[in-house]
């Protein structure tokens, strides 16, 4: 066997020098046969010469002793990174199974405070615990225990919105003995610059407008944040202390909503909105299939019989039409058609 592994060693076709007195592993160039020679007589005793294997320029080993001390740095380098890998390696697997698992227990995180920009972190006080549950109640329309809370919020920096929650359900749902106007305006005077104290003298005016009181709503305006509802009622309201309004002024201010109805109401009343005025803006509304803004339009510029026509016709056109027998007369029929 050793002299096997010897041979294999050698590479083929090629002449080794052997020391004197020994014969050469290859005879012929052509031909290699191994000489048999006994593995106990040259393992364990020193001689002379040196066999092929033993032969410094052909055993591998030498080469690699060479190479041993800088294995060994790179082994030594290396160790500490296999090691941490496999520490990764087993501590993922807990993970991987925790996740997969249905009923594994999230992970906990610690989530620092939230701090705004330029803000320092909001502390709870009672007040402002008094601010949420006013919101609370508020939601759940309990207006007793909504006013219990007021003065309670007052002095957080929220606390002017429990007190405008109060105060405009008041204003819509009035008590046995009125309006509170003293708390209004005293709101409105504190506030004057909040976005809410507008928005309550607002709601004030919508509220007074629709009693009839149109000397609150002329002192209350104007409204920085209007809208088409503030506008009517403001412009029926003048109308109504003497100041006419028109047509275009009315037709320019209107959005579907109660204060524009009552608006349109006053000024079909009065004349000063018709047949010609509206009849453009029944047919937008047709168009637009705002079905019930027409109705209320057709209710200013038809009579009752033609009324009746009307609801027919929106109902089922097609049927409507089979039956006309003749050409339209008048005009409200030829408007239908």
């Amino acid at each position: 066997m050793t002299q096997m592994r010897s041979t294999q060693m050698l590479p083929a076709q090629t002449p080794v020098e052997t020391p004197p007195g020994q014969k050469p592993l290859i005879q012929t160039p052509q031909i290699q046969e191994p000489s048999i020679q006994h593995p106990q007589s040259r393992r364990y005793q020193k001689t002379a010469g040196k066999s092929p294997r033993h032969s410094p320029a052909l055993d591998p080993r030498a080469g690699l002793r060479r190479w041993l001390p800088l294995l060994a740095l790179f082994t030594a380098a290396c160790a500490p990174v296999d090691a941490q890998q496999r520490s990764a390696a087993v501590n993922l697997q807990p993970a991987a199974a925790a996740a997969q698992s249905p009923q594994a227990a999230q992970p906990v995180i610690a989530v620092p405070p939230a701090v705004l920009a330029g803000l320092p972190p909001t502390a709870d006080t009672p007040a402002l615990a008094a601010v949420v549950a006013a919101r609370e109640a508020m939601n759940r329309k309990q207006w007793s225990v909504l006013g219990a809370l007021v003065p309670q919020a007052k002095s957080d920096t929220l606390g002017m919105y429990p007190e405008y929650w109060l105060l405009r359900y008041q204003l819509w749902t009035p008590p046995a003995t009125g309006r509170p106007t003293a708390e209004l305006q005293r709101f409105i005077s504190s506030n004057s610059d909040a976005y809410l104290a507008d928005r309550l003298r607002g709601d004030w005016l919508l509220a007074a407008a629709r009693s009839g009181d149109f000397d609150t709503v002329r002192k209350l305006a104007p409204v920085k944040n209007s809208n088409a509802q503030i506008e009517c009622a403001i412009l029926d309201a003048k109308h109504m202390t003497g100041q006419r309004a028109t047509a275009a002024q009315a037709q320019a201010a209107f959005a579907p909503g109660g204060a524009c109805w009552a608006l349109y109401d006053q000024l079909v009343a009065d004349g000063i909105l018709g047949w010609d005025q509206l009849e453009p803006q029944l047919r937008d509304a047709i168009e637009a299939d705002k079905t019930t803004d027409a109705r209320k339009l057709v209710q200013y510029m038809f009579e009752a019989r033609d009324l009746k026509t009307y609801d027919a016709m929106m109902k089922d056109p097609m049927k409507w039409l089979t039956r006309q027998d003749r050409m339209p007369v008048g005009r409200d029929r030829r408007a239908h058609v």
